[in-house]
């Protein structure tokens, strides 16, 4: 009796653990991030994530970077949970970890958003560069301008 009480506790328990590890998978997963149209080697492709239109594209949820290099770059963030987010990414060819402007605020350096989202005077909104992660491995292309 007790060794089959035993059998049926540890059949719970690993049934759980698979449940709760299948689950968890199933929720979080990679989204790979390809940066299309790198000119040159100068400085790092920074790419910032956003999970909310409240500070787009000024505060990212996440942050994440990799040195240019010609033609193409991927970045990835790992474990990423299922939601909604947007993407933004420039060419940061002085190293200064900010996105460079003229004096009208128009960019000096090489600047994509995910759905290839544009503005018309200014950043594009959220909803037009936002995309829907639904906890699967996913891969989005920014191309930059």
């Amino acid at each position: 009796m007790k060794f089959s009480l035993l059998c049926t506790l540890a059949t719970s328990s690993l049934v759980s653990s698979l449940l709760v590890a299948c689950t968890s998978s199933a929720v979080a997963a990679d989204l790979t991030v390809v940066v299309k149209d790198v000119k040159n080697t100068d400085g790092k492709i920074l790419v910032a994530l956003y999970n909310k239109a409240d500070g787009f594209p000024r505060i990212p949820f996440l942050k994440n970077g990799t040195v240019a290099s010609v033609g193409q770059v991927q970045v990835v963030f790992k474990d990423l949970p299922a939601g909604e987010y947007a993407l933004s990414a420039f060419q940061d060819k002085n190293g200064n970890e900010k996105l460079d402007t003229n004096s009208m605020g128009i960019p000096n350096e090489p600047l994509g958003f995910s759905e290839d989202a544009k503005g018309k005077f200014g950043p594009p909104d959220f909803a037009d560069a936002r995309f829907k992660h639904t906890g699967t491995a996913l891969t989005k292309t920014i191309t930059l301008k």
